[in-house]
């Protein structure tokens, strides 16, 4: 009765609210009982799907162990056996999309063996495919062997119900498969709301009705509260709403027990078709099974004993068996087997009206093989539970049962030639196994008469307690009477403990009571407090502007509605003072819903501001911080929409905050390829918070406000909040980052190529190179080779003419050959020195020399051409010198040679002076000076500039007067920069020129101050006789190695004038047999020449081959190579010393003495025709260069 007392307003009347209260509970229960409904439809119908697949589970296990689970199984019979089982399978489970059969690898990865598509279609799973979507559910299946549906559930090919049943190897007694069909997810659902939509009508009915009934008892209701008094209305109900109530009980009673019998009879039919259809399948599979066996082994045996025209049905024919073997099932009338077809050889198998109608659906249905369901063979008769497999003739049948002909004599004998022939490839024979429903229906209904009672019981037990519960109600209603003063004094206990004030007043705003957080905050106690005015007791004003506030009890009073105040509201004590409150108040009703008084709650929330004022702050600088930051921060609640965007992404999306805010980031942030990705990992993330892109930094692509495309990196993480995960991510615009670093791979790419091609032409410089230096060493050696004849015969011939007292003419045509041959000579060692120093191969060796000495040497050497032309060679120094220096004596004394050799071809009449003098006052910076200063032609100032050149003079007039190549100049100063120094001009036409060699003379030790007496001039100082190379004895035993003819004349002549005994030799092979077979002799060579370049065997291989055989002679390398690295290929292969050609006698007289006076070999400096062994020889330079 309270309910209704709830349910009805103030003064009886039922308000809008309570309407709205009475339709939701309503539609609350009737939503639960179609939900109950609906579950209980589907875990039937996903009975019944399980039933179907483990009927169908009878997989030939030996195909399955014939599976591999690799594409190679498309090959295999055991794949095609299977794929057939599984489309007819799929073919007799109506709704059935998917047949497939599973299997798991021992990392417990899930694949498939087969399934019921064809392998080229596009939705075929071929053999050992993986199954990423197998639940675990699945996996387990294969632990346990429990079969189980389980769905809808999505994968790769839809939304799925499946029926999962794992298939029993019996020798390892473990799963080897598992065998899976799946349904459409939709289909189902529409499936099961259809099967479940009579009885959600039903309980909609019954909902309906109950309403109703309430609807009609709380007018009642209404109309006799009207005519009570105050008193009855609150005490009790009365005896006509009572039994209005338990008619209403009684009602719904009924519906229950209604809809429980319906529910029964349709789940006891459901079970009988059930069992049925199970005892049919395993007949048919027993049928099948027998037939196998026979047609397999026991016709083959009798057919090898058996004559061609001998015919035994017994053993012959697999359908005289089953039906023999079937004979007894039939007999005890709880199932049927029979094999009927048009025109049978057994009168006992013609078909019934039933059985025919079943030929008839398979003839104009060739591609079914089965059927299953309820028939009658009969018209009137009982409906039987049939299971129908379809048995086609092939051509092997047509022996027994085509033309009679064909057939053998024994089975005409016994049939006759009518019955059982005149079939075709193609028709129908039928194998029915049926069974009884109404034998199974009358055995059931016996046992659900026990249910339904049962159930009948338990609704009277459910109606009786019902209404001893309302009974008991209004026992209950009068004790609590009672107990509602002790309620009051409870409930002012309460009061009186809680936490915040109450202050309760009556229907004038006078104070009933107060707690004593109100006492205290007010200042006033309970007793003062009684009667007074609420105004006098709470005064309230505002905080921004003092003014006083109205008072909120009134307000309640009057409009019957509760309200609330908060924010810069203070209350005034009793004592002055004052505290911040939020207060609410709500007004008292009767049990009527009168408003009796109102109770005012409020408390002090100076505390809560003084946090609200931190928190504030907090937010303010987080705020500060997220509107400062250069990268987009964005919040996503669990749904996917916008909750926080700060200014830094309104700029990098163009998106305001208002634009964006509930708005889901993946459809317009996100581009097409990675949308489908996020939003399929995002319902990991509200489960859980994790994902794949959590707590990394992805690089992604977005799309900006005006359509732009740009780069952008994502870092993600996760924020547990109430409503669920929240996801924060922080992006960074790169797009101009990775434009840069596109543009700097570009950069890096044109940079790899052209260094490429740089280290191409590198290449190619190189092998230029190389081909220039082997051409200038060919031509020096080709061009030295003869040139050691010409200068050699020239020599000796000159020599003996002279002795012989020759005409002058004679004598000077042979010194013209002889200057002519020095200057080629020359010649060609400028131009190889210029082609080393423009390779870059040139090297200096600096060693320590004596300077003054160096300058001496240089003087005496181009004394004869100064006297020539009568000019005085002036030596002198300007301050002290150092005695000792570091350079490369050689290339100095070229440099000099060069420069004093062109001051002396150029002038007529002066002199021509060398001044030697240290530049610099830091003793580690001071440079070595050499001014070479002639009174000669002079040069042109517009010249100055050009005549470091190359092959480059003064003028024309110049070269065609004085002639030279104008190689000289340029090697010299390159060689000076060599020697860290340079040379420089000073020069005025007709009045000469000063050229000055400045070098690093390196560690400075000692400075001497030279005897300006020991100036050499040209005249004053004697020439010094040149030693005779007559006087040069060479007595000793010579092997020459020499292939040029006229060489071997020449250098055997000179030897055997000085001395000597010549053997001569014209390659390198007859060399070493010459050398070995006088070592042996115990007669060796003193000495061997031996030339590099020769035939057969050259000299580096002659000598290395001596050297490996023990050979301890002097061998000394004579030939026309003459660059550095020839010498030291030569040395390397075993020669004592190294001289080159062509060779001047005096000088090639005494270095062969001096290495033959030597007891080992000594590898020292070389001049330009020595190295190693040989000593140091001067050398006439013969006519300079031009320069």
């Amino acid at each position: 009765m309270r309910v209704l007392g709830v349910i009805t307003g103030r003064s009886g009347a039922m308000s809008r609210a309570r309407w709205v209260l009475l339709t939701c509970t309503m539609l609350l229960g009737f939503l639960t009982g179609s939900a109950l409904i609906v579950f209980q439809k589907d875990a039937a119908e996903r009975r019944s799907f399980l039933d179907q697949v483990k009927s169908g589970s009878s997989i030939d296990i030996a195909d399955i162990r014939g599976l591999r689970g690799s594409p190679e199984d498309l090959k295999t019979q055991a794949y095609q056996h299977t794929r057939r089982k599984l489309a007819k399978l799929k073919e007799r489970w109506p709704g059935c999309r998917f047949v497939y059969l599973l299997g798991r690898r021992p990392d417990g990865q899930v694949f498939f063996f087969a399934d019921s598509e064809d392998p080229e279609g596009a939705t075929a799973s071929l053999p050992g495919e993986p199954y990423h979507e197998a639940s675990d559910r699945i996996r387990c299946s294969f632990d346990h062997g429990e079969p189980f549906t389980e769905g809808p559930l999505a994968d790769r090919w839809g939304l799925w119900v499946s029926a999962i049943v794992p298939i029993v190897d019996p020798e390892t007694n473990s799963v080897a498969a598992v065998l899976g069909a799946d349904i459409d997810g939709w289909q189902w659902y529409k499936d099961v709301v259809a099967g479940a939509l009579p009885y959600v009508v039903a309980l909609f009915i019954a909902v309906c009705v109950l309403e109703s009934s309430i609807l009609l008892l709380v007018s009642w209701r209404i109309r006799k509260c009207k005519t009570r008094s105050r008193t009855s209305k609150n005490v009790a109900v009365s005896c006509n709403t009572m039994r209005g109530l338990i008619v209403a009980i009684g009602v719904l009673g009924v519906i229950f027990l209604g809809v429980v019998v319906w529910e029964t009879c349709s789940w006891t039919k459901y079970l009988v078709e059930m069992s049925a259809a199970e005892k049919t399948r395993t007949l048919a599979r027993f049928n099948r099974e027998l037939r196998d066996y026979f047609a397999s082994y026991v016709r083959p045996e009798f057919l090898k004993r058996l004559g061609p025209d001998e015919f035994l049905p017994e053993v012959l024919s697999t359908s005289y068996v089953a039906r023999h073997v079937f004979e007894g099932v039939n007999e005890e009338r709880d199932s049927y087997v029979r094999f009927t077809a048009r025109n049978p050889r057994n009168p006992l198998n013609r078909p019934t009206p039933g059985e025919a109608w079943l030929l008839e659906y398979f003839e104009k249905n060739p591609s079914a093989d089965s059927w299953s369901g309820r028939l009658k063979f009969f018209e009137g008769g009982q409906p039987y539970y049939v299971v129908a497999y379809a048995r086609r003739f092939e051509e092997s049948c047509l022996r027994c049962h085509g033309r009679p002909e064909d057939a053998p004599s024994g089975l005409i004998k016994r049939y006759g030639d009518q019955a059982g022939f005149h079939y075709k490839v193609g028709d129908v024979s039928l194998e029915l196994m049926a069974v009884p429903m109404d034998r199974a229906m009358s055995q059931a209904s016996q046992q659900v008469i026990y249910y339904l009672l049962g159930a009948i019981g338990v609704c009277g037990l459910f109606i009786g307690g019902v209404i001893g519960l309302v009974v008991l109600h209004r026992v209950q209603e009068r004790r609590l009477q009672q107990e509602l003063h002790k309620g009051r004094e409870f409930l002012a206990a309460t009061l009186r403990s809680i936490g915040d004030a109450v202050i309760s007043c009556d229907c004038h705003g006078r104070i009933v009571s107060l707690n004593s957080v109100a006492e205290k905050l007010t200042g006033w106690s309970n007793e003062e407090a009684l009667g007074v005015s609420v105004e006098d007791l709470f005064s309230i004003f505002d905080s921004r502007t003092g003014e006083r506030l109205p008072n909120l009890v009134h307000q309640v009073i009057s409009c019957g509605q509760a309200l609330e105040l908060a924010g810069h509201i203070k209350l005034m004590t009793r004592d002055g003072r004052s505290y911040d409150i939020a207060e609410s108040c709500a007004p008292i009703r009767d049990l009527l819903g009168q408003v009796i008084g109102a109770v005012l709650v409020f408390r002090d929330v100076n505390e809560q501001y003084r946090q609200q004022d931190k928190l504030r702050e907090s937010q303010d600088q987080l705020r500060a911080i997220t509107d400062s930051v250069q990268d987009a921060i964005i919040m996503i609640d669990p749904d996917g929409k916008i909750t926080f965007w700060n200014p830094a992404a309104e700029k990098i999306f163009g998106y305001t905050a208002r634009e964006v805010m509930g708005l889901s980031v993946h459809e317009f942030l996100c581009l097409d390829e990675d949308r489908q990705r996020f939003l399929r990992s995002y319902p990991q993330f509200v489960e859980n918070g994790e994902g794949p892109a959590v707590g990394r930094t992805l690089e992604l692509r977005a799309r900006r406000k005006d359509g732009q495309i740009i780069t952008v990196e994502l870092s993600l993480g996760a924020v547990k909040l109430q409503s669920g995960w929240h996801a924060v991510a922080v992006v960074r615009d790169i797009t101009q980052r990775k434009r840069n670093e596109e543009e700097l791979q570009r950069y890096a790419l044109a940079l790899e190529a052209a260094n490429k091609s740089l280290e191409q032409f590198g290449f190619q410089a190189e092998a230029a190179t190389r081909a220039k230096s082997a051409f200038l060493a060919n031509m020096s050696h080709e061009i030295r080779t003869p040139m050691t004849a010409i200068l050699g015969y020239t020599e000796l011939l000159l020599e003996e003419l002279q002795k012989s007292g020759a005409s002058r003419e004679h004598l000077e045509a042979l010194e013209t050959i002889q200057r002519n041959g020095n200057y080629l000579l020359k010649l060609i060692n400028d131009i190889l020195d210029l082609s080393k120093i423009e390779a870059g191969q040139l090297k200096v060796e600096p060693q320590s020399l004596n300077l003054p000495e160096l300058l001496e040497d240089v003087i005496k050497l181009m004394r004869v051409r100064a006297e020539a032309k009568a000019l005085p060679l002036v030596l002198e120094f300007a301050g002290p010198i150092p005695k000792l220096i570091r350079s490369d004596p050689v290339r100095l004394r070229q440099i000099l040679i060069n420069l004093v050799g062109n001051a002396i071809k150029f002038t007529e009449e002066g002199e021509v002076r060398l001044r030697v003098r240290l530049a610099g006052e830091q003793e580690q910076s001071q440079k070595l000076c050499i001014d070479v200063i002639d009174t000669g032609i002079g040069i042109e100032r517009d010249k100055l500039e050009h005549i470091f050149e190359p092959f480059s003079q003064g003028d024309s007039s110049t070269t065609r007067k004085y002639g030279g190549t104008g190689l000289g100049l340029t090697i010299s100063r390159r060689l000076a920069q060599c020697l860290g120094g340079d040379i420089t001009v000073v020069s005025a036409p007709g009045k000469g020129s000063v050229f000055t060699v400045t070098i690093d003379p390196g560690p400075i030790d000692e400075c001497v101050e030279p005897n300006q007496s020991a100036m050499i001039k040209s005249g004053a100082a004697s020439v010094e006789a040149k030693e005779n190379p007559s006087a040069i004895r060479l007595d000793a035993r010579i092997l020459l190695a020499e292939d040029a003819p006229d060489n071997q004349r020449l250098i055997s002549f000179i030897l055997k004038k000085a001395g000597a005994t010549v053997t001569v030799v014209k390659d390198g092979r007859a060399a070493v047999e010459a050398a070995m077979k006088a070592w042996e002799n115990g007669e060796p060579f003193e000495l061997i020449l031996m030339d590099m370049q020769m035939p057969e065997m050259d000299g580096y291989q002659a000598t290395r081959y001596l050297r490996d055989r023990g050979y301890s002679g002097k061998i000394v390398a004579l030939t026309a190579h003459a660059l550095p690295e020839d010498v030291t290929k030569a040395l390397d292969a075993g020669c004592d010393a190294y001289l080159t050609k062509p060779i001047r006698r005096e000088t090639f007289c005494k270095s062969l003495s001096k290495i033959l006076a030597q007891s080992a070999p000594d590898v020292g400096p070389s001049d330009s025709n020595m190295a190693a062994g040989a000593p140091d020889v001067e050398v006439d330079p013969g006519p300079m260069p031009v320069g």
